[in-house]
């Protein structure tokens, strides 16, 4: 009977099903397995379709949970990512989970939990992980689209936001403080004699003060601050929510760790320093003049004797 189902094609089986559903008493020869079966095949090639229409993470995890919920009750799912960190979760989360590490073609793809207040059955794990193969080639294309996206938007030394990246994000942070009347303010840090660095150290050098004074900086600041590589060792932090006064405050935690950071290099240990611009955004501002007086307070931290903060209140 299961070789015949799949012999009939897609619209087929999912006409049988819907008889079956209707009609049970004509088909006295069908158990309650054999109608599980065509119900979750049924199922499962619904979900195929619907999962081509979105390359969003949090579209095809939903369906899935949709599609699921049709066989075995659940109540939350959770899914992440960790080399894109990426993750996803329904508000409702139960006591008892069922999880799942994903891979495809020894390509990991991510780890996938199902959540709720009873204990997961044999025959309910079993009917998840049967609508869950459906989900692996396009899960993986998802991945590979974000991984695109990623690094279209990432500088490769640094991890940080790239300068396209920086624009969206800044414009975007733009139109929302307008929009909800919040602060937004922006840090502008140069290192200080970089180009002596890399004259007396080399260029490998430099990277590596890059790379390493980044991941200190992302000690200092908050998740939801937003750093960039603005070209060169300049780099730029958009604080949302944030006022003057305590983007400057972060902004002295910042200079204050990197002042106290020791890089080794060829069994040296060396210091580096930043000079630091801060700038808040005021009525009738684009991102080009936020920007633009930030850069005047940075270079004017430089023209001070650099290693310090100035805000633009101080011109």
């Amino acid at each position: 009977m299961q070789n015949r189902a799949n012999s009939l094609g897609n619209s087929n089986v999912l006409n049988l099903a819907n008889r079956i559903s209707q009609n049970g008493a004509a088909y006295p020869h069908l158990t309650a397995d054999h109608y599980s079966q065509l119900r979750q095949q049924e199922l499962a090639i619904e979900l195929t379709q619907k999962l081509q229409v979105s390359l969003e993470i949090e579209d095809i995890i939903n369906m899935l949970l949709l599609q699921i919920r049709k066989l075995v009750p659940v109540d939350g799912i959770s899914y992440e990512y960790l080399p894109l960190n990426l993750s996803f979760a329904t508000p409702v989360e139960g006591k008892h989970k069922a999880c799942y590490q994903l891979d495809l073609e020894k390509e990991e793809l991510g780890l996938i939990s199902f959540s709720r207040r009873m204990r997961f059955e044999e025959e309910e794990l079993a009917s998840i992980e049967s609508l869950m193969a459906c989900l692996l080639y396009p899960l993986r294309n998802s991945l590979k689209y974000h991984a695109a996206l990623l690094a279209a938007t990432t500088d490769p030394l640094t991890g940080t936001g790239n300068r396209k990246a920086l624009d969206e994000a800044l414009s975007h942070e733009v139109n929302l403080a307008y929009r909800n009347d919040t602060p937004l303010s922006v840090v502008m840090f140069d290192f200080d004699h970089f180009k002596q660095l890399n004259d007396n150290y080399g260029h490998q050098f430099g990277d590596q003060v890059l790379k390493e004074m980044v991941q200190e900086i992302k000690t200092v600041i908050r998740k939801t601050d937003l750093l960039f590589r603005y070209g060169g060792e300049e780099f730029m932090l958009l604080m949302h929510k944030t006022s003057l006064e305590n983007a400057a405050a972060v902004a002295n935690k910042i200079r204050n760790h990197i002042a106290d950071s020791v890089i080794q290099f060829d069994k040296e240990s060396i210091k580096v320093s930043v000079s630091v611009g801060v700038a808040s955004l005021k009525r009738g501002d684009i991102s080009s003049s936020l920007i633009n007086r930030a850069d005047r307070a940075m270079y004017q931290a430089k023209e001070l004797g650099r290693n310090r903060v100035c805000t633009e209140v101080q011109h």
